[in-house]
Formats: C-alpha cells, structure tokens, sequence
C-alpha cells in the first residue's frame, strides 16, 4: 500500500478505529477492483481511499467520514463519485464472508439472454446512477446491492418490450429475494427515472430498425432466391408489343412519304431512314431522277441551238415524263394497323401535251424544298437575352420614366444650374 494513500486515510479518519477498518477496506478494494476484476473504477481510481474511509465509518456507524468530505477529498464530480461509491461497495461485499449474493448486471444480462448487451448494461448503470443520486435514496438502498442490480435490471428489461417477459416473483425466487421489497424498490424507479424510460423505448426502437433493415437490403438485393423473377421478365418480354409498335410506325412512315408529290419534296432526317425499298418507288421516278432523265435531251437541244441549225424549229410535241409518272402512281393503300388517316389521292386531270409545252430552261428548275429547321437555331439561345432581366431592365425603365416627369431629370436640372453658376 502506498504512503500517500495512508496518509489520505489518516487525515480523513478521526478515530483510530476507523483508521483500521478503512486501511483493511482499502487494500481490498484495490485487489478486487483491478484489470480484469469486472469492478473497474476508471475515472474514480484516484477517490479510492476516501471512498474505503467513508464505508468503514458507515459500517462502524460514526460520523468520521461523511460523504461530502469524502467527495471533497477525492476531487471528483457528483456522478463519477457515486459510481466509485456503488462499484466499490459492490466489490467489497462480494468478498465478505457470509455476505449476500452480489449480482452485477452483466450476470443478469447473460442469464436472461438480453441482447444487444453493452447497450443493456449501459442504460442499467445510468438508471442506477440516476436513482441513486438523491442521499436519502442511497442511504436507504444501497445496503442491499444485490436487490437494487435486480430491480433496476427488471425494470429496464420490461422497458425493452421483450417476447419472453419476467415476473417479478420468478425473479425473486431464483435469487432468493422478498418479492414486496422488489416490487416497491421497482415503484420507485418508475417515480425516479421518468426520463431514463424515455431513452430506453428511443434506443430500443433504433436497435429494432438496425437489426430490420439489413436483412431486407439482403433478401432484396440477392438475385438467385428467386427463379421465377428471370421467367416471368422473360414471358413480359415477349408479350409486349414493343417491336411490333416499331414495326408498324415504320410501314407507316413509308407508305405516308409515298401519299402524295407534295411529300417527295420533303427531306428525310437522318433518324428517319428508309430501311425496306417500296415497290412503287421502284416504278416511279422522283424529281431528282427525272431531272436526269431530261438532261441529255435539254443537252442535244443545247448543242444544236449552239450550231445554228433549229433557230427556227418549231417545238415539238412530246409527252411530258412528268406526266407520265404521276399517272403511274398508285392511290396510297390505307394500313389497316394504324388509326391514322390517309391522304385522299390527288388526281390530276390529263391534259392535251400542248399544255405541257414549256421553255426548255423551266424545265431544269428544280422544285423548292420547303426547310424543316430554321438555320442557326442551335446557337440562337446565345444571342439573346435572358427575359427576367429584361423584365427587369423594362420595369426600371419604367420606373426612372415616371420619376422623371413627376420630379425632372436630375442631370439637366444640376447641369443649367453649373451653367448659371459659370
């Protein structure tokens, strides 16, 4: 035993008796209390002898040593001091000879098979110290270790909600206890520790949650519980008609671009290829084709206009080609896999081919195409302006505007009076 710690002792202990009694606790307490001993003091090693000073004077039953100068002397806070008060207390009767059974919330806790157990034990040990940190209820409780680790452990355990509960006789009965002192020692735990009920039912709600979700993340998450998943992704498959949609917008698509001349003249899109050639546009003849069906006869014409030899020609009747394969269009057949509706045929009345007879130069002028997409479009957005701030910009205009013709303009007004004043 080290001097210091006896010199503690003797200046705390007025009577020799004490003294003694104190000593002998002291050397207990630090061989119970040691690594490993399950009687660890932390923070409250260092009030180890006031602490063995105040019990040996409450065990001789004289004021020697009263807890405030007990407190006093160790330098400790209220709490860390009552919990080295209970550990040591603890400790000390479970080595006595002929004491009684002293029980520590990890023995119950494994008995009981309370899960999860360091957050049980933890909130047993701040239910103890709660309870016990009126002096009136440590005076009258803490003789008894062993009946307050089992009060506070049932009350804790009925907090947690469990599937088994325990009945305070049952318990009673396997650790020899009088069920009444049980039951009023629990009474006042619930009039104690109103808040510590609290965060238990929260902490055990949080445990419930975290032990839930990650078996359902689990089942979830494994692709070979479940077989039927595989099959049944199959069979939508191939009961949905999404190819066949596809297939139908296409014929669609192609048999609408053949409806009529005027939709020769509009340009395909990249996206909207024609992948299956139509039959009747391997009769026909399209304007880009018939412009290369007229080019050699407009070229011998052009020769011989160089020549000099049919200035005076009178022009020839020929049947136009343009005519020819408008009348060898068929009318559009309607689909019948489509609601939409088609265009009627627009038939063109077949005329004398003196109607037809044109300057050789109009007929090498191509028809307009129409433009689907104004040019610059893209960019566009980068040449204007954003239209808050001009809402903005309008609204101060405005407002400079009308305080201007109620008060004049600033500037003109200061800028006649420097002139005057000059």
């Amino acid at each position: 035993m080290a001097t210091i710690h006896i010199n503690q002792l003797r200046s705390l202990c007025l009577r020799k008796e004490t003294f003694e009694k104190a000593k002998s606790l002291l050397h207990l307490a630090q061989t119970r209390t040691g690594p490993g001993s399950g009687y660890t003091l932390a923070s409250g090693a260092n009030g180890l002898p006031a602490i063995c000073a105040h019990l040996a004077s409450q065990a001789l039953g004289n004021t020697d040593v009263p807890e405030h100068i007990a407190q006093s002397a160790t330098c400790l806070d209220r709490k860390t001091f009552v919990k080295a008060l209970n550990t040591v207390r603890a400790a000390l009767q479970s080595q006595e000879p002929g004491g009684s059974q002293v029980l520590t919330f990890e023995t119950l806790v494994r008995a009981y098979k309370l899960t999860p157990m360091r957050k049980a034990i933890q909130s047993m040990e701040e239910v103890e110290d709660t309870f016990l940190d009126n002096a009136l209820t440590r005076r009258r409780y803490s003789t008894n270790v062993a009946l307050l680790k089992c009060a506070v452990f049932y009350w804790t355990y009925s907090l947690m909600e469990r599937v088994e509960p325990i009945r305070v006789s049952s318990l009673a009965h396997r650790y020899d206890f009088n069920p009444k002192p049980l039951k009023d020692l629990v009474d006042a735990l619930d009039k104690r520790c109103g808040e510590n009920s609290t965060q238990i039912r929260i902490d055990t709600k949080e445990v419930h949650v975290t032990q839930v979700s990650p078996l359902k993340m689990r089942n979830s998450a494994s692709p070979t519980k479940s077989p039927s998943k595989s099959a049944l992704r199959g069979r939508t498959l191939e009961l949905t008609p999404a190819k066949a949609l596809a297939q139908k917008r296409g014929v669609v698509f192609s048999q609408e671009t053949l409806s009529g001349p005027d939709d020769d003249l509009q340009p395909e899109t990249p996206s909207k290829r024609r992948r299956v050639e139509s039959p009747i546009k391997a009769t026909g003849h399209t304007p880009h084709k018939r412009s290369h069906l007229v080019t050699p006869t407009s070229t011998s014409a052009f020769h011989l206009a160089l020549s000099g030899t049919i200035h005076h020609a009178p022009p020839t009747e020929e049947p136009s080609p343009f005519l020819s394969t408008v009348n060898k269009i068929p009318p559009p057949v309607s689909s019948p896999s489509t609601p939409r509706r088609t265009r009627k045929p627009q038939s063109t009345p077949a005329e004398p081919s003196y109607a037809m007879d044109v300057d050789e130069p109009e007929q090498h002028a191509q028809p307009s195409r129409r433009r689907f997409r104004p040019i610059f479009l893209d960019s566009k957005q980068w040449c204007s302006r954003d239209p808050k701030l001009e809402a903005i910009w309008a609204r101060a205009q405005r407002h400079v505007e009308g305080m201007t013709s109620l008060y004049g303009n600033p500037l003109q007004k200061y800028g006649h009076q420097h002139t005057a004043a000059t």
